[in-house]
């Protein structure tokens, strides 16, 4: 009777260390109900923003205008609660991802790809004029069916969704029930909400997205809902 006493025992114990390692893991809580948050930001502007110039992998920082516009955005958010800063790897995102974590005393948890802006391949560095003067085909298609466009050299609309979604999927899984500022681009951002809502994707350009905007989603019991779309009352409309 003791071995069996003890050995309940044992079995009781371990059963309680399992129980308590899969209540611990970041899927158990998700399904728990908790509610995750994700502040959805595109970057300030760059002169390529400025000058209407394809920008896709181009990396180059935020301007004058780009740098007040996200200071207005730090200050903005400098009262809201936010657990975790995740940024592209681009210098205009994390500038301004950095001007709003430096408000709450924190720094770049890391920096994922996945959330970076299409690749306009060939397109790249190009000013809109030139770019549909070579590639008149393009600006057809931008104008008729913007989202089934394919960028010589570069991606399509449904490339960027395909990345972003699972980028944002194993980012609520990793911090479920927090607050998590992504600092992104336009066109991963329309993306992603666009797959998170099951929204059609002809939806593609009536999605605004401006610079230092800020979108709200919230993830619970796996379904998401959109709180707020390309809010910039931040900028007082001054930029």
């Amino acid at each position: 009777m003791k071995i069996f006493n003890r050995f309940s025992k044992k079995i009781f114990q371990f059963v309680a260390v399992l129980a308590l390692f899969i209540v611990a893991t970041p899927a158990f809580a998700a399904a728990q109900g908790q509610v995750t948050r994700v502040i959805l930001a595109r970057h300030g502007q760059t002169e390529f923003n400025r000058k209407d110039i394809f920008q896709g992998n181009a990396d180059p920082s935020l301007n004058a205008t780009g740098f007040k516009q996200a200071e207005l955005l730090a200050q903005a958010l400098k009262n809201t609660h936010i657990d975790v800063f995740i940024s592209t790897p681009f210098k205009r995102a994390m500038q301004t991802t950095e001007k709003v974590a430096a408000l709450h005393n924190q720094k770049i948890a890391y920096t994922d790809v996945r959330f970076k802006t299409i690749d306009f391949g060939d397109l790249t560095g190009m000013t809109r004029p030139d770019a549909y003067k070579k590639y008149p085909e393009i600006e057809k298609q931008l104008k008729e069916t913007p989202w089934l466009v394919k960028y010589p050299g570069g991606e399509s609309f449904a490339d960027v969704g395909d990345r972003g979604m699972k980028a944002l999927e194993d980012t609520v899984k990793k911090y479920p029930g927090k607050t998590i500022f992504i600092g992104a681009h336009r066109t991963v951002n329309r993306a992603v909400i666009i797959r998170a809502l099951g929204m059609d994707p002809s939806m593609f350009l009536k999605l605004g997205q401006d610079n230092t905007c800020v979108n709200v989603l919230e993830y619970e019991n796996g379904q998401w809902r959109l709180m707020l779309l390309n809010s910039t009352v931040h900028l007082n409309g001054k930029y």
